[in-house]
C-alpha cells in the first residue's frame, strides 16, 4: 500500500505529480526543473514505483531542503498507478505532471497561471507544448482543424507533462490503470467529453530523447484501441 502524506495548513496553485521507477540517474535534473520555476506556488509529489537504485536516496536528499517536495513510495505498479496515488494526496488547485526523465522550462508553471487566468474555467482542462531536447521557448504547432475538444486531444500527442488539469476534474477521473499505453490520451478524451480545453503555443515542456525511454519504439497510434472505452 502506498504512504500518505499529511496535508498541511496551505494549498499550493499546483501539484506536480512525478512517477519514477528506476530513474535515479535523472531524477535530479528533473526535479531541480521543478525548483527553478519562476512561479513559486507549487508542491512536488514524487512517486516511487518500486524502484530497486538509489531513486529515494536522492529525493529524500532533496526534501531536506525543501519541504514542498513529497516522497510516496508504493509497490510496482505502473505508472497510472502511481500518478492516480498522487492525484489522491494531491493539494493543489491545478495538478500537473512530469516525468521523471523529462524537464520543465523554467517558464512552464507561469505559462499555465497565465492560461489559466486569461480563460477563467475553473474545471478545465489545460495544455503546453514540448520540444524535443531543446530549452528555448519556441512556439509550437497544433492540430486545429478539431470540432470539439474532444477531436483535439485524440488529434493532438499531449502527452502527461504537457497537461494541467483542475483538481475536482480527478474527482471524478483517474487515469485507467489497465491500459499501458496510451493512458494519458485515453483520460484526456474522456475528460474532455465533460469540460472546455485550452492550450498555449509555448514549448515549456522538454523531452529528453535517449535509448531507455520507457515506451522506446512503441507507438502512441498502436493505443488507439484505447479509445474504444469512449466510442
Amino acid at each position: 500500500m502506498a504512504n500518505k502524506i499529511h496535508a498541511t495548513l496551505m494549498s499550493p496553485y499546483f501539484s506536480i505529480i512525478i512517477p519514477s521507477f528506476n530513474r535515479a540517474h535523472f531524477l535530479s535534473k528533473t526535479i531541480e526543473s521543478v525548483i527553478d520555476q519562476t512561479f513559486s506556488d507549487w508542491e512536488l509529489i514524487i512517486v516511487d514505483d518500486g524502484s530497486t537504485d538509489n531513486t529515494k536516496e536522492i529525493i529524500l536528499a532533496y526534501q531536506k531542503k525543501y519541504s514542498r517536495i513529497k516522497y510516496m513510495y508504493q509497490a510496482n505498479a505502473e505508472r497510472s498507478a502511481a500518478r492516480n496515488n498522487g492525484i489522491k494526496n494531491a493539494l493543489g488547485k491545478y495538478i500537473c505532471f512530469l516525468d521523471s526523465d523529462d524537464v520543465y522550462h523554467n517558464s512552464h508553471l507561469q505559462r499555465f497561471k497565465e492560461l489559466i487566468d486569461e480563460n477563467k474555467e475553473k474545471e478545465a482542462l489545460y495544455f503546453s507544448g514540448v520540444s524535443l531536447n531543446q530549452y528555448d521557448e519556441t512556439r509550437g504547432k497544433y492540430n486545429e482543424n478539431c470540432q470539439t475538444g474532444q477531436e483535439f486531444v485524440i488529434l493532438n500527442t499531449l502527452a502527461t507533462p504537457r497537461a494541467c488539469i483542475a483538481k475536482e476534474i480527478f474527482d471524478k477521473h483517474l487515469f485507467d490503470e489497465k491500459i499501458r499505453i496510451g493512458e494519458d490520451r485515453e483520460l484526456w478524451a474522456r475528460c474532455a467529453g465533460f469540460y472546455p480545453v485550452y492550450f498555449h503555443r509555448y514549448n515549456t515542456c522538454i523531452q529528453i530523447d535517449h535509448d531507455n525511454r520507457s515506451i522506446l519504439g512503441k507507438s502512441v497510434y498502436d493505443s488507439y484501441d484505447t479509445l474504444n472505452f469512449i466510442f
